[in-house]
């Protein structure tokens, strides 16, 4: 039985007084050492995910490393890409799943496990029994790939596998809503059998022959921990929100930023596909910096391409080096 409202009230008075000198308490501790990093204010004006009670799960799978040099970038992507699943995408703990074809950096990464075949198969079990019709899904496949004929190979222990392959095993997952970022070689080539309603799918090049390696996965680890040198994750297209489409702009200026400081040619060029057509879009070229006296593309998201679907997925936070 319901207790009357009346006998209720002390106690919901005192649960009240209870909260706010909690939230005075901490207020004061955090003012106490101003050697403590803070975060950047948040512009109030920008819709941002506000907690982490989405059904949300991130996914990232890791190549083999290759060389040395290699090996310690992409280890450190995916440290950057884990530490923001809480405060920049909104996937708790537990909806974290990471696969590493390189012994060594699952040594160093606790939360990994090994990328082959088999585990794949796994992963995909698991989150088709753990995840339902609400879940949302980040994946990030990055490292190395080889093109053979339009089949754009993930090196991983083992057989490699390529988009059709993944495609079978992750694309029926139920849920309302996929992010497929793949930063590979050749990963235009991934677009089209992952397309789809409610699948936003982001390469880092063209279905082409850009089968260099990428720095499209460095870029990213960058802007998600704030210390990318040319941009950073803020509300790029000016809608009043922080969302995905904001961080493949920034990814992307990083990425561009970074071939034209070292005046190389870019070897990648980025493409979404959210509309469901097969097709990716290089929706970045009119947020790129332009050189003095060039004329600036017309800013704006128009509604027959691609972009909408990426515009309303919501992130958390503006990362900020400490």
């Amino acid at each position: 039985m319901i207790a009357p409202m009346t006998s209720r009230f002390p106690l919901l008075l005192q649960q009240f007084l209870l909260a706010v000198g909690f939230c005075l308490l901490h207020s004061m501790q955090g003012n106490a050492d101003d050697s403590v990093a803070k975060a950047e204010p948040m512009p109030s004006s920008v819709i941002t995910l506000q907690n982490a009670d989405f059904n949300r799960w991130m996914v990232v799978l890791c190549s083999l490393g290759g060389d040395e040099e290699h090996e310690e970038k992409l280890t450190l992507a995916v440290e950057q890409l884990v530490s923001s699943a809480g405060p920049v995408f909104g996937v708790k703990p537990e909806h974290i799943r990471v696969l590493l074809s390189s012994r060594e950096m699952t040594k160093k990464i606790a939360v990994s496990k090994a990328c082959d075949r088999g585990s794949l198969v796994e992963l995909a079990a698991d989150l088709s029994v753990s995840s339902d019709s609400q879940s949302q899904y980040f994946f990030f496949v990055i490292g190395h790939s080889h093109l053979d004929g339009r089949s754009c190979q993930f090196n991983i222990t083992g057989p490699d596998i390529d988009q059709l392959d993944y495609a079978k095993l992750f694309g029926k997952l139920p849920g309302k809503e996929q992010v497929h970022w793949i930063g590979l070689p050749a990963s235009g080539y991934w677009i089209k059998p992952l397309s789809g309603a409610n699948r936003t799918i982001i390469t880092a090049t063209e279905a082409d022959l850009e089968i260099t390696a990428t720095e499209m996965p460095f870029a990213l680890g960058g802007i998600l921990a704030g210390t990318a040198e040319h941009a950073k994750l803020e509300d790029i297209d000016k809608d009043g929100r922080l969302t995905l489409l904001d961080l493949y702009l920034a990814v992307n200026i990083e990425v561009h930023q970074s071939f034209v400081t070292q005046d190389y040619l870019p070897t990648e060029h980025a493409q979404l596909d959210d509309n469901g057509d097969g097709r990716g879009a290089e929706l970045q070229v009119p947020y790129l910096p332009r050189k003095e006296g060039e004329r600036s593309a017309r800013k704006t998201i128009q509604k027959v391409l691609d972009g909408e679907q990426a515009q309303r997925v919501l992130l958390g936070m503006f990362p900020t080096k400490n």
